[in-house]
């Protein structure tokens, strides 16, 4: 593979796995028939791997070949359809008497990374995340409708001792007050 087949790939890579041609010629500097050739080569170089190339008229993205595809989705199947465990409700717990957490506040309050039990709620419907609303630079998890709707309560409130837990959580959460903290300074 040479030196313009591993940009265009760590390219693709970079940017989510597909990027327009013209915007990759113009990333490279290079003419959109000396792309197309690079593409040609990388996708007969990649068609022996896991990934491949894909292009249409305007695009190129990089993408799980066929094979591995199944893979993928045999195990992502599996992931959602495991026992949420131990993990997963203690999580669960936090974001639903918070009414949503950060993963710094839910890693504080457990004492140990939850980023894998984060991914595998999201990845089974229970959790959404969006932006922390005082820091970009986090995210923001909050328990899903469905989820409500599984547990019976049509509102975060109607939760079993929810007034005592919700404000024990909220005393014990100094992450979330730094946070606003330093937003209000910036």
């Amino acid at each position: 593979m040479g030196p313009l087949e591993r940009k265009i790939e760590a390219l693709l890579y970079a940017h989510g796995g597909e990027l327009s041609k013209h915007e990759l010629a113009r990333l490279l500097a290079v003419d959109k028939g000396a792309l197309e050739k690079r593409i040609t080569e990388l996708s007969r170089i990649l068609s022996e791997h896991g990934i491949q190339i894909i292009t249409t008229t305007s695009t190129v993205a990089l993408r799980t070949g066929p094979e591995e595809s199944e893979l993928l989705k045999d195990i992502d199947a599996a992931t959602r359809e495991g026992v949420v465990g131990q993990a997963g409700l203690e999580v669960l717990a936090i974001i639903l008497y918070k009414e949503g957490a950060s993963r710094a506040d839910i890693d504080y309050i457990r004492g140990v990374n939850s980023a894998h039990t984060l991914r595998v709620l999201s990845m089974r419907g229970f959790v959404t995340r969006e932006r922390h609303p005082h820091d970009a630079r986090q995210w923001y998890y909050h328990a899903t409708p469905e989820l409500l709707a599984h547990l019976g309560v049509t509102k975060h409130s109607l939760l079993p001792e929810y007034a005592d837990i919700h404000a024990q959580l909220h005393a014990t959460t100094p992450a979330e007050t730094a946070s606003e903290d330093t937003s209000n300074t910036v």
